[in-house]
């Protein structure tokens, strides 16, 4: 952990505060999305990358219900495969990302 993170209360309003700069914002997506590979790992290891990244991003903009939704099936039915939902809008624009990306190097 950061030393500078030891020099703060972590009340609601500073954690309000960091999630608002882009260190934070940076922080929680990439915490959310780790948590993400952990949960859905086994699921999406055979997934191509661009599949692999609607699943992630999936669950960044719903969170644990989408999992949980996943898992229900998963009880259902063993064989289930997770479905990325609004995260394939990102693999759609992929391409223009990675471009975009590799402008700024």
């Amino acid at each position: 952990m950061p030393t500078e993170f030891n020099n703060i209360n972590w009340d609601y309003t500073d954690l309000v505060s960091y999630l608002n700069t882009n260190l934070g914002c940076v922080h929680f997506a990439a915490l959310t999305i780790k948590i993400a590979q952990a949960l859905f790992g086994k699921h999406i290891a055979n997934h191509s990358d661009c599949a692999k990244e609607a699943v992630l991003v999936t669950f960044y903009k719903q969170g644990p219900k989408y999992y949980n939704k996943f898992h229900k099936r998963l009880q259902d039915n063993p064989n289930a495969s997770i479905v990325p939902g609004e995260g394939s809008r990102v693999a759609m624009q992929r391409s223009r990302i990675i471009k975009a990306l590799n402008n700024q190097q």
